[in-house]
């Protein structure tokens, strides 16, 4: 599948949205060459297991914020340096 989600795939601040996207099944991203190396980075951080199975939680929260919370804090471990970028 592929998506072209403009601005959510492309915005540094909305890692967890395309590492969620990626989780769910879509296999490319549209964004800036400028947010290429950043997000690169954070995608090599996680296996696609650990993608998988956080959008499955994703899709059974009570909201948005639920829903990121746990990919968040997994960014957060992995790859800090991108997240206090936010």
């Amino acid at each position: 599948l592929v998506l072209p989600f403009g601005l959510v795939s492309g915005d540094l601040f909305k890692l967890d949205a395309k590492l969620l996207l990626l989780g769910l099944g879509v296999h490319e991203l549209s964004m800036a060459p400028s947010a290429v190396p950043a997000v690169r980075r954070a995608i090599r951080s996680v296996s696609m297991y650990e993608l998988e199975q956080l959008a499955k939680e994703a899709l059974l929260a009570a909201n948005a914020a639920e829903a990121s919370a746990e990919l968040e804090k997994l960014l957060a471990e992995r790859v800090p340096e991108l997240i206090t970028q936010e």
